[in-house]
């Protein structure tokens, strides 16, 4: 009787922790996106030191200089939202973990849990702030009037 005890206990503890595993689903997905966002950056970023390298000219070695710290930003951003994502995700494995000490070893930790719970929160909210900021960026760029970036990479590709 014991061991089907046990086993009910640790089918509820599951069930209890399901939900935190969609979460970890979905900071994964995030992370895929995030990550993705961060090599399209270091891909542009070759693309333009590639360029310097063979402008000759002041203003056209400005220009891409200001393109590529603009890309500097943009990658810390696309760093700070990996991170901090990373932080979220292992918060949630945390509370997974604490979850299942809680039920197997009849433990209170609901202050834990909880607290484990809003660090997850708050480590995923700055991760997507981090986002925003990267995609504000990037978009901003492509809705001003285009700068000479092109121009001058479209020159120093030939």
């Amino acid at each position: 009787m014991n061991s089907l005890n046990n086993v009910i206990n640790i089918s509820q503890i599951m069930q209890v922790a399901v939900t935190p595993v969609f979460l970890l689903a979905g900071i994964g997905a995030l992370l895929n996106v995030m990550s993705a966002r961060l090599g399209r950056v270091k891909d542009r970023m070759r693309n333009i030191q590639s360029a310097s390298f063979r402008c000759k000219e002041d203003r056209e070695k400005m220009v891409l200089n200001k393109a590529r710290l603009k890309l500097i930003f943009r990658s810390r951003c696309c760093y700070g939202a990996i991170c901090f994502a990373v932080g979220s995700g292992l918060f949630v494995c945390f509370t997974i973990i604490t979850l299942f000490i809680e039920g197997l070893y009849k433990v209170d930790a609901s202050f834990f849990i909880a607290f484990l719970f809003m660090a997850c929160m708050t480590f995923l909210i700055i991760s997507l702030i981090f986002m925003v900021i990267e995609v504000f960026i990037a978009t901003r760029s492509i809705h001003k009037k285009i700068e000479d970036t092109e121009i001058v990479m479209s020159q120093r590709i030939k």
